[in-house]
């Protein structure tokens, strides 16, 4: 019975542990392709057109949006890669909690093989 305290934990922890890095790693792969493209926009052309005034202004906000794109996507990179980690630190728990079970089982079949063969005599 000891065992199952051990397995059913485990399974979970194991499962939870897939199922973040799975998720940190596709979420992140997709926020790295998102700053790749806005790594190759340039905001210069799009103020090409309209005063001096004007275009100075435009490049200022347009410079200023996608830094601040910049960053957040960058955030969220490190905060999926953050989920990738635990999802490893769950997986580890979790095969903590299986060898755990696995010496549970093991100590119980040594002593009930230790008191049938006390038993036999």
């Amino acid at each position: 019975m000891t065992q199952a305290k051990f397995l059913l934990p485990a399974i979970f922890l194991t499962l939870l542990g897939i199922g973040n890095i799975t998720v940190g790693f596709l979420r992140a792969q997709d926020h790295e392709e998102i700053l790749t493209e806005l790594q190759e926009i340039n905001p210069l052309p799009a103020a090409a057109a309209g005063s001096a005034m004007l275009r100075l202004q435009l490049t200022q906000l347009s410079e200023e949006g996608l830094r601040i794109r910049k960053g957040t996507v960058q955030q969220r990179i490190g905060y999926y890669q953050l989920v990738q980690s635990g999802g490893y630190i769950l997986i580890g728990l979790g095969l903590v909690l299986f060898f755990l079970g696995f010496l549970k089982r093991a100590q119980g079949v040594e002593t009930a093989t230790a008191e049938d063969s006390l038993d036999s005599f």
